[in-house]
């Protein structure tokens, strides 16, 4: 089977999409690496298409990252700008007992 990195997301022939990059910056990080990149890679996606991190409001100790939300890396190493942030009730483990911030950037123009 195909995964995130293999598949051609030009043969969708999207305009505006929305990619949701599911998982905390620590697990979800490594499906950004290959998903955004090929997705900036379209011309005529570049620009029109928004990307949606689940992070945290809570770094532990060893995060790699601890800037905006667990994605602050990954939004400087793609040009992205944060558009808007939704914190929705969550629960998804022992030690995340806060909700949880979905973070909706685009491409910097």
């Amino acid at each position: 089977s195909r995964g995130s990195h293999q598949f051609d997301y030009a043969s969708l022939k999207l305009s505006q999409p929305i990619f949701f990059i599911s998982g905390l910056p620590e697990v979800g990080e490594m499906l950004a690496n290959n998903v955004i990149p090929r997705i900036t890679s379209i011309s005529n996606l570049k620009m029109n298409s928004i990307f949606v991190f689940t992070g945290s409001h809570i770094m532990r100790k060893d995060s790699r990252d601890k800037s905006k939300w667990g994605w602050g890396k990954v939004m400087e190493r793609y040009n992205l700008e944060v558009i808007k942030t939704v914190t929705l009730p969550t629960y998804w483990t022992v030690d995340q007992p806060v909700d949880t911030p979905f973070i909706f950037t685009r491409t910097k123009i």
